[in-house]
């Protein structure tokens, strides 16, 4: 018996376009466009200065707790598409505190950021997994 795999297009064809267009039909149009400069602020750049610090701690731990022909060292491409993935920051428990009607504009640069970020570090991702597989796809420190 063959195992069921989950395909990745399958996620982004048809699970996430049905989430995205709820979350933005009820956003409170308003207050995402009177505070798209917080969101691309915090969305774009935050998420970009994410990945670049994320990127250098991990590089820099990689080489410190591992020897350079360890089995357990990280590829230096395979660090940035790890920072990649970390620098998705998740804004669901932010969120769950600051309801909307007490905090209308800060419910909203916090929603407007998580779907921005998250945007983002789809795009670095697959930025760097391009990166990875024009130069030959992942290698192994084995021999």
């Amino acid at each position: 018996m063959e195992a069921f795999q989950f395909k990745e297009s399958t996620f982004f064809v048809f699970i996430l376009p049905p989430i995205i267009f709820a979350a933005g039909y009820n956003l409170k149009k308003s207050n995402f466009v009177k505070n798209f400069g917080y969101i691309t602020l915090y969305g774009v750049i935050g998420t970009l200065i994410s990945f670049v610090v994320l990127s250098i701690l991990i590089v820099f731990w990689n080489d410190t707790l591992h020897e350079p022909k360890s089995s357990m060292r990280l590829m230096t491409k395979e660090c940035l598409l790890l920072a990649s993935v970390l620098c998705a920051t998740d804004t669901v428990a932010a969120l769950s505190i600051v309801k909307e009607k007490p905090f209308p504009t800060l419910n909203s640069i916090l929603f407007g950021e998580g779907v921005v970020n998250d945007a983002v570090a789809i795009l670095l991702f697959h930025a760097v997994e391009a990166m990875i597989l024009a130069e030959g796809g992942p290698k192994t420190n084995l021999k």
